[in-house]
Parts: C-alpha cells; sequence; structure tokens
C-alpha cells in the first residue's frame, strides 16, 4: 500500500499523530519503538565495542532518542533526522 511511494504522498494516508497506527502488514511506531528497546537492552547487556555505530532510518533514530531518554512511542521526537546526517547518542551505562 506505501512502499515504493515518495514521501509527500503518505501525508494524507498516514496517521503521524497516532503511534499505534500502521498500514496493513506494517509496523507501528509503538511496535518500532519496543523492538529498538528490546534491541538497545540486548546490545548494552552484551555490548561487542566501547564505540558502536548503527545504520539505520529516521523514524529508529527518533524511537532511539525516545528510548534513551525514557520516553514512550507517543513522545517520539518529531523531528526526523535528514538522510546522511549523524545523530551521536550515548545510552549505555
Amino acid at each position: 500500500m506505501l512502499e515504493g511511494r515518495p514521501s509527500r504522498e503518505l501525508w494524507d494516508v498516514v496517521d503521524w499523530s497516532d503511534a499505534q497506527w500502521s498500514a496493513e502488514g506494517g509496523e507501528s511506531l509503538a511496535e518500532l519503538h519496543g523492538r529498538v528497546a528490546a534491541y538497545l537492552k540486548d546490545l548494552c547487556a552484551e555490548p561487542p565495542a566501547d564505540v558502536m555505530a548503527l545504520v539505520t532510518h529516521g523514524d529508529t533514530i527518533r524511537a532511539i532518542q525516545a528510548v534513551v531518554a525514557d520516553l514512550g512511542p507517543d513522545a517520539m521526537p518529531a523531528v526526523t533526522p535528514h538522510n546522511g546526517s549523524v545523530t551521536r547518542v550515548e545510552f549505555c551505562p
């Protein structure tokens, strides 16, 4: 339904204000947030290195920012990082 469509077409289709919303067969922001939280917990439990680089999409970066700030999926940052940008996050104690 949404795959392959330009992002400008999604503004009339996606309910960006509802973290529970997902396209048919897709993942909601709440589910993404939960998946990211579990991954970061596992990563911190057994870090492969002192410094790690994760390469990912903007919504995943927003989810990481929320998890690290101890915010739920409804409070994920509204601004998606630009393509090719670098976001530094310190999250393992």
